[in-house]
């Protein structure tokens, strides 16, 4: 029997974006296993909306230092979080919606 590498869900994320892209990932300062919490999980925004306000806050102002034009997720919940946060300069968007666009595109 030949072993099976599980593939982390970052891994297979940024290989979609990256695909989808038209042009360069930019990374984020906090990513993959030091990645800071949107502020959606747990329930945090019903149960402690100003943390969670705060914790996306952050996480998209982390976001818009790199330069890029969309900030990308892998989950709904914090694309919706990042989207209140979100200025006018950062475009969020769930990995779904890129993927939806991309193939309206073709």
């Amino acid at each position: 029997m030949k072993p099976v590498k599980l593939i982390h869900l970052d891994e297979v994320a940024e290989k979609v974006i990256q695909s989808l892209s038209k042009g360069p990932i930019e990374e984020m300062e906090w990513n993959w296993e030091k990645a800071h919490s949107c502020g959606a999980g747990g329930g945090m925004e019903f149960t402690n909306p100003g943390i969670a306000r705060e914790a996306a806050n952050r996480r998209y102002e982390q976001a818009a230092r790199t330069g890029a034009e969309i900030l990308v997720t892998a989950s709904p919940k914090c694309a919706h979080q990042l989207s209140l946060a979100a200025s006018t300069q950062t475009k969020v968007q769930d990995l779904v919606e890129m993927f939806a666009e991309a193939m309206e595109g073709e």
